[in-house]
């Protein structure tokens, strides 16, 4: 699963990110009372930068929420979506083909066994940062900032003996290709990395 990342200032220096992230801050020059996490550590609920097709299918920056509300009414909010089973979900079936979403961190966090709680930061080996893939609901009300579930597949190699989950993450250079929304989702899907380094434990 995916519960906790974390976006470092360093993020802003990376060059593919830069304009996305500006015009994230943009669209909050008209919305000042919005507050949008640039760097820190990002949990349910927050508002965060990603990325997604505008109006026109350009990849633009938006502010989105990290939490959909449960069918029903239901307390807490739906923060994953198994890659395996979103088409089949109602919550998720057609943001599979036409709200997909990337969202920018320096690295995610994942927790061990009842035995062994630490906490871990994990990113792609060799990589400068992480795209976390997502799916989002558009605003259901005027003024609310659209809202996304992480993705999460069966981990493997280090992640794997850490927790039985792990987000998708695409890497910079593909991200056009979980963001095509001509692509099948699971033709999108193949883009995701799999090999991940532990950075720290806490």
């Amino acid at each position: 699963m995916c519960g906790r990342y974390f976006i470092a200032p360093t993020l802003e220096d990376v060059a593919a990110l830069r304009g996305f992230l500006e015009q994230v801050r943009q669209r909050l020059e008209k919305r000042e009372q919005l507050s949008v996490t640039f760097s820190g550590e990002v949990s349910p609920g927050m508002a965060v930068p990603a990325i997604a097709n505008d109006r026109a299918c350009r990849l633009a920056g938006f502010a989105m929420s990290w939490g959909l509300p449960k069918p029903g009414g239901g307390p807490g909010l739906v923060i994953n979506a198994r890659s395996e089973t979103a088409p089949a979900k109602r919550l998720f079936a057609e943001a599979c083909d036409r709200h997909r979403c990337l969202l920018p961190a320096s690295w995610y966090f994942e927790w061990g066994p009842a035995d062994d709680k630490r906490k871990r930061a994990l990113r792609p080996v060799g990589e400068e940062c992480c795209l976390l893939a997502g799916l989002y609901a558009r605003p259901s009300r005027p003024g609310e900032l659209a809202r996304y579930a992480v993705l999460t597949r069966q981990a493997v190699g280090v992640s794997g003996r850490i927790h039985d989950r792990m987000p998708v993450v695409v890497p910079l250079e593909r991200m056009d290709g979980w963001l095509d929304l001509a692509r099948p989702y699971d033709q999108a899907l193949s883009v995701a990395l799999t090999d991940m380094e532990l950075l720290a434990c806490e």
